[in-house]
């Protein structure tokens, strides 16, 4: 059973690491590239949108979306964080 949960947290873990990269890299690009059409920003507003479309429910409607994407952000690192907490202890020896 040990090893089930263990195997969950590392996936879960992997998936918030990876949402974390697409969204600093996001985060990054709607900084620097300042055309509004850009297919990059395209890109990542298409990668990050089912991460950015969860916390959006939770917001009041209107926030701006670099608002919305540093809570994004904060969300996931603490749930990487987290994952990372609870997995120690599991850790197979």
């Amino acid at each position: 059973m040990a090893q089930a949960l263990y195997t969950l947290l590392v996936i879960l873990k992997f998936l918030a690491f990876m949402g974390i990269v697409y969204l600093g890299l996001h985060m990054l690009a709607a900084r620097l590239v300042t055309k509004p059409d850009s297919k990059i920003l395209g890109f990542f507003a298409l990668v990050t949108s089912p991460l950015t479309g969860a916390v959006r429910r939770f917001v009041p409607p209107g926030t701006a979306e670099p608002r919305l994407r540093a809570l994004t952000m904060g969300i996931l690192v603490a749930g990487w964080l987290l994952f990372t907490a609870l997995a120690v202890p599991l850790t197979p020896r």
